[in-house]
């Protein structure tokens, strides 16, 4: 059912949140740290962090929703509904990356990009 509503549905991606993904953070150790493991994650699938680099990610993200069958977890808090779905991002570089993407479904459908996470495995 959520996937046939996503698949209709915007995909609403605040340009701010490209400062996160480019490790460009400094509001606490923790979001400065996860930050800055976006920004390598991104440095090593080859994804400028310029606009151009925004625009990949962006186009990436917006698809996520739409996608059916990659949804891992949906949960409901005191701020809203939320989905968690998984993705391949492959880079300019040819390596790839699985990313956890956060979306909360707003109450016409459309889906709010809140965060990603990099899932590269065990090093």
């Amino acid at each position: 059912m959520l996937d046939q509503q996503a698949a209709k549905s915007n995909v609403v991606i605040d340009t701010n949140k490209v400062n996160y993904l480019f490790g460009r953070v400094t509001s606490g150790k923790h979001n400065t740290d996860r930050s800055t493991q976006m920004e390598q994650s991104m440095r090593r699938l080859g994804i400028p962090t310029d606009d151009k680099g925004a625009q990949y990610l962006m186009e990436h993200l917006s698809k996520v929703p739409k996608t059916q069958g990659n949804i891992v977890q949906v949960y409901t808090d005191k701020f809203g509904k939320y989905e968690v779905r998984e993705s391949l991002l492959f880079g300019p570089s040819g390596k790839a990356t699985k990313l956890e993407t956060s979306f909360e479904i707003m109450p016409d459908g459309t889906r709010r990009f809140i965060t990603t996470i990099p899932k590269e495995g065990k090093k």
